[in-house]
């Protein structure tokens, strides 16, 4: 007799413990700090951990780049393009990243003492 399956939530929730950090891409966090001084938008692709990279580059909006708690350089933002909403991203799995030329500026003020900031702030808006 088979043991049961764990739900499908759990199992999310376990694999995304035991991600371990990409290598960093310093110039991916060079380019997104440039960015967010610049006030612009950068368009990119990303490759989730298991899966295949995107095929079409998305708009994003960077407002902070960061360490995780997880040890991993993480970006905070909005997608611009498609269904606009918050989005982080690990920087080490951008698979190609360029400035756009699209003016960006957030909807919301970032509230730079949540948790997810504690382990340090690269660059900020």
């Amino acid at each position: 007799m088979r043991p049961p399956r764990p739900r499908f939530g759990a199992l999310q929730k376990t694999a995304k413990f035991e991600q371990r950090p990409a290598p960093r891409r310093l110039e991916y966090e060079q380019l997104l700090c440039n960015a967010i001084r610049a006030g612009m938008a950068v368009e990119l692709r990303y490759q989730k951990a298991g899966e295949m990279p995107d095929r079409d580059f998305r708009t994003f909006g960077p407002d902070v780049v960061y360490h995780s708690e997880q040890e991993k350089t993480c970006v905070s933002g909005e997608q611009v393009s498609g269904r606009p909403a918050p989005r982080n991203f690990e920087i080490g799995r951008i698979v190609d990243l360029r400035i756009s030329t699209q003016q960006y500026r957030p909807s919301n003020v970032i509230d730079y003492t949540q948790k997810k900031y504690r382990n340090g702030v690269v660059c900020r808006r």
